[in-house]
């Protein structure tokens, strides 16, 4: 039978060395996600905006959008797969309006080994350059 899984995370932005007192890492609160071993899990948060094309626009999506899938590889310890993607509006203000002028795209995809309850953090494992990447901290709750 599948087993139930509750993943807690935080999604951290900027400096890894920094501090988010400083302002220099930016955390997101994702709501727990339940989901059972084996089964894809999905969280998203944002929407699709228009992007003008000339007399056209297209919609594109802006948000951050989450995905994965834990499995229990034995008595204790589970293996956690996870995507993301995070796009950023870029906006060109023009005659006093807002125009979503292109969509900064980023994500990363991890998989790893640990035990259940216990809080990793993948600082270690940042994607991205200089003082701007992303990592998560995570914990797998078995219920």
């Amino acid at each position: 039978p599948a087993k139930q899984f509750v993943l807690h995370l935080r999604i951290l932005e900027g400096d890894p060395e920094g501090s988010e007192e400083a302002g220099t890492i930016r955390a997101y609160q994702v709501p727990a996600i339940p989901t059972l071993s084996g089964s894809p899990f999905s969280w998203a948060t944002g929407g699709n905006v228009p992007l003008k094309l000339g007399k056209t626009s297209l919609p594109v999506f802006v948000g951050t959008r989450l995905k994965g899938t834990i499995q229990p590889v034995t008595e204790g310890k589970v293996k956690v797969e996870l995507s993301l993607d995070i796009a950023h509006p870029k906006y060109k203000f023009a005659r006093a309006r807002r125009n979503l002028e292109s969509v900064s795209t980023r994500g990363m995809g991890l998989t790893w080994v640990c035990a259940i309850d216990e809080l990793v953090n993948t600082k270690a494992l940042a994607a991205g350059s200089g003082n701007d990447k992303i990592w998560f901290e995570i914990r797998v709750e078995q219920k």
